[in-house]
């Protein structure tokens, strides 16, 4: 299988005011950080176009450069699709089911199942945000006639905000906070000894020559507690700093499994004599935080959210958290989910802690004994511990952020965003146990049985459809 992702790049379209990037047909500069491979392909036969392929990728064999006669194809349909936008007299807005109808009876023969992005405007012209399709000629890596495994998928995007948010691929390179990662097993004296040397400014120096002429997306660091094993009580904090190459590696997961990853490539022990010494990067701490969103109390008014219901059934909580953490055992969540109301809007949450959590803190109380469901402007509010009431106010922004936002919205800052099982969350680090809550947008869950009108609950039967019955 092959496949290719890129940004359509439009001369016509530039903006060239200091600090600007037009709409449609430019890419950004912190756009253009979100690959370490990135391709540049033009042609003579399609003017002011040229493709940036970000992603160019062989199955079987890896990253390739792009067959030349796909990025010929993706110039030439970029070149249709800016036909139909830019016609004269102006067409105006174009809907997408007439792009894709045109784009299919043009290029039936060479491509098809064409799908595409909300068609977005720079106050003049209408562009998809992106153009997906399927390659049906080039028989290099298999026409997707002759079967899935062996097509040609091929997207595109046209706007940068677009691709600035959804784009999905990422490369992540990794600092280490020593040279010799197997000096870790040596006495904890000398690792202290090891972490120390390496200076603020040698872990610069590190950085800049790790990202060599590529400048990358972002850039993080993370701390994980080295564990003397001599004395578990012997905690040394180790820094380790990654450079991340487009937005959907700043996750939790994408962090720490490369991070993981580096590690185990470049030592010689394995993952369980790792575990043992740096718990909190191979056995997370987190917890799963599911708002009961789906029920309402009282609706929304016009262009406002509703109050949401703090009534919760108890079985029907155990079958969110199970759908949402499908990696936790049926016994792990049957003993420690908790259902507990929170003052932001009324809402009912439930949480459970990961099974590998450090302490065996599985439930809230575990690591907030004196967490209150009250408001912050309660008295009582105050009676809780500084730490305690840090977190609920932490939970209270992740639930006005969680209400609202999309795959393609942008987290609060401080917070990322990650999929796990198809399930979108948001994800918030505290005294570092990540805390990963469920959007709105998510819901209905699919095999979670809801309460509709008039008290009528609706139960999923085993083969996932619903049966009926009053409450």
């Amino acid at each position: 299988m092959y496949t290719l992702k890129g940004f359509i790049n439009n001369a016509a379209f530039v903006n060239n005011t200091p600090g600007s990037t037009a709409v449609i047909g430019e890419l950004s500069t912190q756009s253009s950080t979100y690959s370490l491979s990135k391709g540049y392909y033009s042609d003579d036969s399609v003017a002011d176009l040229s493709l940036v392929s970000f992603l160019s990728q062989d199955s079987a064999t890896g990253a390739i450069e792009a067959p030349a006669d796909i990025a010929l194809q993706v110039l030439q349909i970029a070149a249709f699709v800016y036909a139909q936008t830019q016609a004269t007299p102006n067409p105006g807005q174009i809907a997408s089911t007439t792009l894709l109808a045109s784009l299919l009876a043009q290029f039936q023969t060479s491509a098809g199942n064409f799908t595409c992005g909300t068609m977005v405007t720079d106050g003049t012209y209408w562009v998809p945000q992106w153009l997906a399709w399927e390659n049906t000629t080039d028989t290099t890596y298999g026409s997707v006639a002759t079967s899935d495994a062996n097509s040609n998928e091929i997207k595109i995007w046209f706007t940068d905000a677009a691709f600035n948010a959804q784009y999905d691929e990422y490369d992540i390179v990794v600092v280490p906070p020593m040279a010799t990662l197997d000096n870790f097993f040596t006495t904890a004296s000398n690792v202290n000894a090891l972490l120390s040397a390496q200076t603020f400014v040698d872990t610069m120096t590190l950085i800049q020559t790790a990202k060599g002429n590529n400048p990358e997306s972002l850039l993080e660091a993370e701390s994980y507690n080295y564990v003397d094993p001599t004395d578990a009580t012997n905690l040394i904090a180790t820094n380790w700093t990654v450079l991340i190459y487009g937005i959907a590696g700043n996750t939790v997961d994408a962090i720490a499994e490369a991070i993981i990853d580096y590690v185990l490539a470049n030592s010689s022990h394995t993952q369980a004599e790792w575990t043992a010494i740096l718990p909190d990067l191979f056995k997370r701490t987190e917890f799963t935080l599911v708002p009961m969103w789906d029920q309402t109390a009282i609706a929304a008014k016009t262009g406002g959210l509703p109050v949401y219901s703090p009534v919760a059934n108890p079985s029907r909580a155990l079958a969110m958290m199970t759908e949402v953490a499908s990696t936790y055992t049926d016994d792990h969540i049957n003993s420690n989910t908790c259902v507990q109301t929170f003052p932001y809007n009324n809402i009912a949450l439930i949480s459970c802690g990961s099974p590998n959590n450090a302490n065996a803190a599985y439930q809230l109380e575990d690591v907030f004994p004196d967490i209150l469901s009250v408001s912050s402007q309660s008295l009582d509010f105050g009676r809780q511990a500084v730490t305690t009431q840090d977190f609920v106010l932490l939970v209270a922004s992740m639930l006005a952020a969680a209400e609202t936002m999309t795959e393609y919205g942008s987290p609060p800052t401080g917070m990322t965003t990650l999929t796990r099982n198809n399930i979108l969350y948001l994800v918030a680090t505290y005294d570092a146990i990540n805390y990963l809550m469920v959007v709105k947008a998510n819901f209905p869950l699919a095999n979670v049985s809801t309460f509709g009108a008039d008290g009528v609950y609706v139960a999923p039967t085993t083969d996932g459809s619903s049966t009926t019955t009053t409450s």
